[in-house]
C-alpha cells in the first residue's frame, strides 16, 4: 500500500473512532407520543457539577433530547408548560425509547435500559394509583415493593421519584435505609441530591408582575398591595390541581389582607373559565401566562414546572416556592398570623 493511501486509512479509521466515540458520549430520548403536536420539551437531569437543561422540539408528535452525564443520572421530561410528561435512569450511550397514544405520563410505553422498562412495568401496573390525588394507595405499593425487593435498583428509584412524602426526606429515610449498597449506587444519591438542591433555589423578591387577566386584557400583580400574597401556578393536566386548591381555599378562609390569585399555564383558555369557576371561585385574581413556565412574564419567579405555590410577604420577598401546597400555606401563615 502507498504511503497517501496508508496515511488515508489511518486518517478515516480515526475520524470514525471519533464519530463513534462522540455518539457514545450522550444519551437520547427518542419519542413518537399522540396529541404533542408540535411544541418545545425539556429534560432536566444531574450531573457531578449540578443540575443542567436541554431543549428539542415536537414535530407531528416526533422528538429527540439528548444530554450528556459522566455519572448515570436522573432525567426529567417536561412538556411547554412544565408539565412532567416521564422520567428516567440513564446513562451516556443509553438510548430510550418512549411511545404513546397520548402525553398520559402513565401508560407510555418504553424500550431501553432493563431497569427503566421494570420502572415502566411498575407504573402501569399501578397507573390508577399514580393518577389518584391520595396519596396512600401509591405510597402503600412502592413500600411492599421495597420491602420485597431490597436488592433491586428500582426500590431506590421509586422511594426518590415517584413515592409521595408528606414529611419529605423524613419520611423516605427510613425506608431507604432498608436497602441494600447495591440497590441505592452513589450516582443516584448524588442525583436526587443536586435536583433536591435545585428545586429549594427561589427568587429573592418581586415587585411586580405583568400578566394577563381572565379577560385577555394586560394586568399587573403586585405583592407589595397587601400584607401576604400567594400564587397559584398551574396546567389543565395539574394531577393535584382539586386537592391542591381545596388546601389552599380551605387555608385562605381566615386571612385578611392576603392576596390569592391562580395564574394558568397554557395558551388554551378554552376551558378555563369552567375550571375557573368550579375551582378558585373563592379567589380574589386570576391570571394566564400564555408561554407556560417560561413565559417572559413569569421570569422573576424562576419556576420551571407546574404546578408551583409562590408565597410573598408585604415587601414582595419571596418566603416559599416549590410544589408541596402544605409548606406553601406554612409559609404564609407564619406572614399572617
Amino acid at each position: 500500500m502507498k504511503t497517501s493511501q496508508f496515511h488515508k486509512v489511518i486518517g478515516l479509521t480515526a475520524v470514525m473512532l471519533l464519530m463513534l466515540t462522540a455518539c457514545g458520549k450522550s444519551f437520547k430520548i427518542k419519542g413518537n407520543i399522540g396529541g404533542m403536536a408540535e411544541q418545545n420539551l425539556r429534560i432536566v437531569y444531574a450531573t457531578p457539577v449540578g443540575v443542567t437543561e436541554r431543549w428539542a422540539t415536537a414535530k407531528a408528535n416526533r422528538f429527540e433530547l439528548r444530554g450528556e452525564s459522566d455519572d448515570p443520572t436522573l432525567v426529567t421530561v417536561y412538556d411547554s408548560h412544565g408539565t412532567f410528561l416521564a422520567h428516567f435512569w440513564l446513562e451516556n450511550g443509553d438510548v430510550m425509547k418512549v411511545r404513546g397514544t397520548s402525553p398520559d405520563p402513565y401508560s407510555l410505553e418504553v424500550k431501553g435500559p432493563e431497569v427503566n422498562e421494570r420502572w415502566y412495568d411498575f407504573i402501569h401496573s399501578h397507573a390508577g394509583q399514580y393518577a389518584s390525588t391520595d396519596p396512600a394507595a401509591l405510597n402503600k405499593a412502592i413500600e411492599d415493593y421495597v420491602r420485597a425487593n431490597p436488592a433491586d435498583e428500582l426500590s431506590a428509584l421509586l422511594l426518590l421519584c415517584d413515592y409521595r412524602s408528606t414529611a419529605g426526606m423524613a419520611q423516605v429515610t427510613p425506608l431507604l435505609n432498608t436497602l441494600k449498597p447495591e440497590a441505592k449506587p452513589e450516582s443516584l444519591l448524588a442525583a436526587c441530591r443536586h435536583m433536591m438542591e435545585a428545586t429549594k433555589a427561589k427568587p429573592g423578591r418581586v415587585t411586580s408582575l405583568q400578566l394577563y387577566d381572565s379577560n385577555g386584557a394586560a394586568a399587573s400583580f403586585v405583592p407589595t398591595a397587601s400584607r401576604a400574597s400567594i400564587l397559584y401556578l398551574w396546567t389543565k393536566q395539574t394531577a393535584s390541581l382539586v386537592s391542591d386548591v381545596q388546601t389552599l381555599t380551605e387555608a385562605l378562609k381566615n386571612a385578611h389582607d392576603v392576596q390569592a390569585a391562580d395564574v394558568l399555564l397554557s395558551p388554551d383558555t378554552v376551558s378555563w373559565s369552567n375550571l375557573r369557576h368550579q375551582h378558585f371561585a373563592a379567589w380574589s385574581k386570576h391570571y394566564w401566562a400564555p408561554q407556560g413556565p417560561m413565559d417572559a412574564s413569569l421570569k422573576p419567579l424562576k419556576i420551571s414546572v407546574a404546578p408551583t405555590a409562590i408565597v410573598m410577604d408585604s415587601l414582595g420577598i419571596v418566603t416559599y416556592a416549590g410544589s408541596d401546597v402544605r409548606q406553601a400555606v406554612q409559609a404564609l401563615n407564619k406572614l399572617i398570623h
